[in-house]
């Protein structure tokens, strides 16, 4: 339950920036591909000499068809990739390179395994075992296959602290905070304790993301929109002048 409440506070975080984004980017190729080209057969009929910003725009016009091609292909190939099992935790991994989105999925999926494996833990589970369940219920796949070779590691006779610490897909801070609950004796203590630190990192950031997302994307529409209308009206007003003189 704990687990889906992150989940959907995660969504309901990033679905709108998300929607206004992509309603951005539809409006933006409609008028590069239905308005722009009829502007630039205007421009060209009566020979008029339009500003940097004008020809910047119309080769932005002529390439953005192109840019949103490439990007088509890149997302189908991502999602064939996906479908690939063991190309999946590669991607999985990429993601985490991400700026703002990598972050908040280690987080989440670092929450997810604390809050599994505590409770595992405190059932009375083994600590191999343990693991190994927590593993399975992961879908971050470079995660969960760092946490199912802890547990071989485990089995092994190493310690939680020692099999994380080699890992490059476990944050050093559960690493320090398992070491310290091992210390104390208190193992799923304090992996709760790290779960309950993920899950207010989470809140933090998520409350970072609304309070800057919303301001950058009026920014960044409203400076782009400012910049097509400048662009187009320059012209505009030339052959006005002209048609007038």
């Amino acid at each position: 339950a704990t687990r889906g409440d992150v989940r959907r506070r995660v969504v309901s975080a990033l679905i709108y920036p998300a929607m206004v984004l992509c309603f951005a980017l539809g409006l933006a190729a409609f008028v590069a591909v239905a308005i722009l080209p009829q502007f630039a057969g205007i421009v060209e009929e009566f020979e008029l000499e339009v500003p940097f910003s004008t020809e910047l725009l119309f080769r932005t016009a002529a390439v953005l068809p192109k840019a949103a091609l490439v990007v088509g292909v890149g997302l189908l190939v991502t999602l064939l990739l996906w479908a690939i099992a063991p190309l999946r935790g590669v991607l999985q991994w990429l993601a985490t390179g991400v700026p703002l989105l990598g972050t908040l999925w280690v987080w989440v999926s670092h929450h997810a395994l604390c809050e599994q494996l505590s409770a595992y833990l405190a059932a009375g589970a083994p600590l191999p075992a343990a693991l190994r369940g927590s593993a399975a219920a992961l879908g971050n796949r470079s995660l969960a296959a760092a946490v199912a070779k802890a547990a071989v590691r485990c089995e092994q006779g190493e310690t939680l602290s020692a099999a994380f610490a080699d890992s490059i897909h476990i944050e050093r801070m559960l690493t320090t905070t398992v070491r310290w609950g091992e210390h104390r004796g208190n193992l799923p203590g304090a992996i709760g304790e790290a779960a309950e630190s993920y899950r207010q990192q989470i809140e933090d950031y998520l409350s970072f993301i609304r309070s800057v997302a919303g301001p950058c994307l009026l920014v960044t529409i409203g400076g782009v929109t400012g910049f097509t209308l400048s662009a187009l009206m320059q012209p505009l007003l030339g052959l006005l002048r002209g048609l007038s003189g």
